[in-house]
């Protein structure tokens, strides 16, 4: 009873506070849920839930999936409530949930999306009986963050053990996540093979096979530990997925679906190979829910890639890009250089990786640095590669340690500064690879690329 008294006073005092907060335009904050915690230690317990509950977790995708199956269910009619901001914590989920209920706790929209993170999933399961959880890949991260990846995999079984009755989607290309025991209803998915031949990077996530502990082979890769793995001693091997991708067309824009006896095409919405994992993960949950391929693939056309994730333009005669590649994430920061050393332009790119807001205190783990993939980005093609902050001698030398050539490294005095050392000419892209912290800054970079640009034009007029 006391319990129950504590979360209504917790409830409509996190209520009030998030109705001062939209007011003063500030509700896109995990306050709310902060305060209804100090009133409710299992606030997220006894808040109601709408019908639709679904979960995304994984060390890189989940806030680009929670955007896209948002975009998919709005189109369907549904009322959904989800962070956009991507808060992915306890104190988020209570906030998420906090605007999908009244007063007197009565569901107010039809399904709510909450982003996992992998380390406390088990404690939001636990309390939170999920319809669907989509986990994206599980991979090295920063130490700092997450440690190692054997953490992590321990982390998510406890969230798969503490709510047995959710349906998970797993990436069946990636052993990491595919391999662990569970008793869940499961649905697996894959890309057929992508390339040809084997890429050794600086850390391998998944070297010896669980059996045996003999090192396992790949039938193919994909990229990082992300591909089809066997082991030639027990023959140990990767899971069949339900449902398959292949015959990516980046031209033509579309991929082939096969589940069972079925194959359809479907849109891809991005030209980077993670982004149609993402994209097949979500095909496989709205066909598990009911959905016709016809109306997947009208909704797929127009689900977005969230923009504080993908940003391209043109202008000028310039491609400017703007690409996530997670800070203190050598996974996500290598996965981002190999989609790019696909590329064929002239190209300069700006690393904007690390969060600003490690400047003061200056406690990130630079480990991360020097496990990331640098080599990915030693092409002729690319020109310059230009970092400007605090940590730019240790990704000088990571880059170096990697085969980049001095000569192609500029250190900048800050991010700021990093415009000035821009060459327009011969170039044809500009990447601006940066956390997902600093997705302003980024977007005041390019601004300020576009005005240069744009006074190059009308001196050239002139």
């Amino acid at each position: 009873m006391i319990g129950k008294i504590r979360f209504f006073i917790g409830l409509w005092a996190s209520k009030f506070y998030l109705w001062i907060s939209k007011l003063r335009g500030a509700e896109r904050d995990d306050r709310a849920g902060l305060l209804a915690y100090r009133f409710s230690n299992d606030f997220i317990k006894h808040i109601k839930k709408p019908k639709l509950m679904i979960g995304i977790t994984g060390t890189n995708g989940k806030s680009t999936i929670t955007s896209m199956v948002n975009d998919f269910l709005t189109k369907e009619g549904y009322k959904v409530q989800y962070n956009d901001w991507f808060a992915n914590a306890l104190a988020g989920h209570a906030r998420c949930l906090l605007d999908a209920v009244t007063i007197f706790n009565h569901p107010r929209v039809d399904a709510a999306i909450l982003e996992l993170d992998e380390k406390t999933l088990a404690k939001t399961m636990a309390y939170v009986d999920l319809d669907y959880l989509i986990v994206t890949n599980l991979s090295s991260d920063s130490l700092k963050r997450n440690g190692y990846p054997s953490y992590i995999v321990s982390k998510v079984k406890e969230g798969f053990d503490s709510s047995k009755k959710t349906k998970i989607i797993l990436n069946a290309d990636d052993p990491l996540c595919s391999f662990i025991p569970h008793e869940n209803p499961t649905i697996y998915y894959s890309i057929d093979q992508t390339k040809k031949g084997y890429i050794e990077h600086n850390v391998n996530d998944f070297p010896v096979c669980p059996k045996c502990f003999h090192k396992v082979e790949y039938e193919y890769q994909h990229y990082r530990h992300i591909g089809k793995i066997k082991c030639p001693n027990c023959g140990f091997h990767s899971i069949k997925g339900d449902y398959v991708g292949s015959k990516i067309d980046y031209e033509k824009k579309t991929f082939i679906v096969t589940h069972g006896k079925e194959k359809e095409e479907y849109p891809i919405i991005s030209n980077s190979l993670f982004n149609v994992f993402n994209e097949l993960s979500i095909i496989a949950l709205f066909s598990d829910m009911g959905y016709s391929n016809k109306t997947i693939k009208k909704n797929m056309k127009d689900v977005k890639v969230p923009s504080s994730r993908e940003n391209f333009i043109e202008a000028y005669g310039k491609k400017i890009d703007l690409q996530v590649a997670k800070g203190q994430n050598g996974s996500s920061a290598s996965t981002v250089f190999e989609h790019i050393s696909h590329m064929d332009d002239n190209m300069e790119i700006i690393l904007l990786l690390t969060d600003r807001g490690y400047l003061k205190s200056k406690k990130e783990t630079v480990t991360w640095i020097y496990e990331t993939d640098f080599f990915f980005l030693n092409k002729p093609n690319i020109k310059k590669i230009i970092v400007g902050n605090y940590l730019a001698e240790d990704y000088k030398t990571a880059m170096m340690l990697n085969g980049i050539p001095e000569e192609k490294i500029v250190i900048a005095k800050d991010d700021e500064d990093t415009i000035n050392y821009l060459d327009f000419d011969g170039i044809d892209r500009i990447m601006i690879l940066f956390d997902v912290e600093y997705i302003t800054g980024s977007l005041k970079l390019r601004d300020q690329i576009l005005e240069k640009l744009h006074e190059r034009v009308k001196q050239d007029e002139n």
